[in-house]
């Protein structure tokens, strides 16, 4: 497809249905009354659609889109302007009275499942308000839920959720067994975050044009069937719709089938580097892009010989009708195209990613460990950063509306969707605790979030996830993560969350010479077998494993660290938590061992949890506590040795 003949044909349609509209406008003057409103509603339409073209063709659309695909785009665009207004004007008044939305979901959720088995069980129709059902249901976690879950799976109706689920969102099972957590509907869920997100995205990225396509670094997670007919998949899983509604994507619809992150990779590298107008990259966790820019800096060759012959690497594993369906994709060759982007890289990796995209905007994604800075200082300067949504399988929590109105990276429950209930940092250990709803909390206070979801149903949720109030938007608090309930480290009753680690870590870090601060991991050595005998310095007295991804001249001339830069870290610690300088004044715990990472060992820490685990690389994120032994392992074998 060249840029002249969808072009062509975009111009070509636009004009017949103009002339169209004037003959079934004229024809209808003259008609009588019924063939007057048949002429006159078919030219009206006619002139509209004619228009819309007309409009499509002005913002340049990719001359990459099949005339289907296009029209597919145009639909999808045109809806997301018709329907998004309503969303976003309905959720800027919930955030003046999250109160009455608040109250008022909470009746719409009862409304519609107060009948179900677990309705009466719990008497749902006798709650009036949201006092009611602080009293009258429990905090709940997933245990509660599990058994009603299964015989939901297995087919039976009208136990927790009126319609039936449509899927099921599967957590990681990292520690356990997965989670599914029940979905009426995953598109009604997206509905509110989806048009939130893309008003923040045309508020703070007006340069971004609506038919620029976008870079989505994605991996298909592995998808089953519950015996109920429904879909047991990743939150993150794209919706199973014809690849035609895809078209806003560069990667066409086989390469979002890939479940190899290296393939996939290559793959969305491939058809994103023919996409000079492209606008956005995409993804769930800023690491994909880090993964995605490695990969380009290694595969830059191979990758535009694929694009000067319209070949795909042989040596990738692609299952054959995947590989057939994407040669038919990728067409022709581009040598022109690939002669401009080899000079490029040629000169180096400064500022790439506007170099190849001069029309890049914006980058949106999950940044856990401020990777963003690093990534658009050596690559991206110039582009905007927006975060992603706070969303997790158990619901879509909070929205991100950027520095044009909110100037931190942080997140706004949505009050027409979740119901949200905080707990108190100090009260956690709790298993009924007080709770606080969204008018009641206070800024810079810390809270374990609860969540009663209208998709899901599940309710009063105790989500795990431990969050910091650090401002107000209208009468409705924003936060920022702070740390998972079971990622607290905790050898004895110091409780030292991960935030508090990290800036431990990373101020020590700054004090050695020629070294800066990646990324890191922690574990307890109460996970050390007793008869490991590979450990060395391994005591009775609990202590913390420290593992460093460090970056610079140390790393290349001594990699190891050294006894001095140990006792920073430790020192760090003891200046930042009261419990633990006490603790280890009194001998109770015993100093940190601290080791330097290899560049690959949390590439190995992935693989390693993703072939263990039912985690999905899309959800997939470093966890800053390791909690199982074999993890340790890997980190261990993947250290500098002293």
């Amino acid at each position: 497809m060249t840029f002249t003949s969808l072009y062509l044909q975009i111009l070509v349609a636009s004009l017949c249905l103009h002339g169209t509209a004037w003959y079934l406008l004229t024809s209808a003057l003259s008609s009588g009354v019924w063939k007057c409103l048949l002429f006159g509603t078919g030219g009206l339409l006619s002139m509209s659609v004619s228009l819309l073209y007309f409009w499509a063709l002005s913002h340049r659309p990719s001359p990459h889109l099949s005339f289907l695909v296009f029209n597919c785009s145009l639909f999808i665009v045109t809806l997301l302007k018709l329907t998004g207004p309503s969303v976003v004007t309905r959720t800027l008044e919930s955030w003046k009275k999250p109160r009455k939305f608040q109250e008022e979901l909470l009746q719409k959720i009862i409304g519609e499942n107060g009948d179900t088995e677990y309705g009466k069980q719990f008497n749902l129709r006798a709650i009036r308000s949201l006092e009611d059902f602080r009293k009258v249901h429990p905090l709940t976690t997933y245990e509660h839920y599990r058994p009603y879950v299964e015989r939901m799976m297995n087919g039976q109706n009208n136990v927790i959720t009126k319609k039936a689920p449509t899927s099921y969102a599967r957590t990681t099972g990292t520690t356990g067994k997965s989670k599914h957590i029940p979905y009426v509907s995953r598109i009604a869920a997206f509905q509110t975050i989806g048009a939130v997100s893309e008003r923040a995205v045309q508020e703070n990225v007006p340069a971004l044009g609506p038919f620029q396509r976008r870079l989505f670094l994605y991996v298909h997670p592995h998808v089953s069937k519950a015996n109920s007919g429904a879909t047991k998949e990743t939150i993150a899983s794209l919706m199973d719709i014809p690849d035609v509604f895809y078209g806003m994507f560069t990667t066409p619809g086989p390469g979002l089938q890939l479940q190899t992150i290296y393939e996939a990779n290559y793959i969305h590298l491939l058809f994103a580097l023919r996409e000079k107008d492209l606008g956005t990259i995409q993804m769930t966790f800023l690491t994909f892009l880090e993964n995605a820019i490695e990969q380009l800096k290694n595969s830059w060759r191979e990758l535009l010989l694929d694009l000067e012959n319209g070949t795909i690497n042989l040596d990738l594993k692609l299952p054959n009708d995947n590989r057939k369906r994407l040669l038919i994709a990728l067409g022709r060759g581009d040598p022109g195209r690939a002669k401009e982007l080899k000079r490029e890289f040629e000169k180096g990796f400064s500022g790439i990613l506007t170099r190849i995209w001069p029309r890049l905007q914006v980058v949106i994604g999950i940044d856990r460990t401020n990777m963003w800075s690093k990534i658009e200082t050596k690559y991206a300067q110039g582009v905007t950063f927006l975060s992603g949504g706070y969303v997790c399988s158990e619901g879509f929590f909070g929205a991100c509306l950027g520095p044009s109105r909110i100037k931190e990276i942080a997140y706004l429950p949505l009050p027409t969707d979740t119901v949200a209930e905080f707990i108190k940092e100090e009260d956690i250990g709790q298993s009924q605790p007080k709770t606080y709803l969204l008018d009641e909390v206070v800024e810079g206070e810390c809270y374990e979030i609860v969540l009663t979801q209208a998709q899901s149903c599940l309710y009063r949720y105790r989500l795990g996830d431990v969050i910091k109030i650090t401002g107000f938007y209208e009468n409705c608090p924003y936060f920022k993560f702070m740390y998972r309930t079971g990622q607290m480290l905790n050898l004895i009753y110091e409780k030292l969350d991960q935030n508090v680690v990290m800036e431990a870590i990373k101020s020590a870090v700054k004090r050695w010479q020629g070294a800066s601060f990646v990324d890191f991991v922690v574990a307890e050595s109460t996970l050390v077998p007793e008869d490991y005998t590979e450990l060395p310095g391994h005591e009775t007295t609990p202590y913390y494993l420290i593992f460093i991804q460090i970056e610079g001249d140390k790393l290349r001339s001594s990699p190891n660290i050294s006894a001095d830069e140990k006792i920073m870290i430790d020192e760090e610690l003891r200046l930042r938590n009261g419990d633990f300088d006490r603790l280890r004044r009194e001998g109770l715990i015993s100093h940190p061992r601290v080791y330097s990472l290899f560049p690959s060992a949390f590439n190995a820490l992935q693989e390693h949890i993703v072939a263990n685990s039912n985690a999905s690389i899309l959800q997939y994120k470093i966890p800053q506590k390791l909690r199982l032994f074999p993890m340790v392992q890997v980190m261990l074998e993947h250290s500098y040795k002293e």
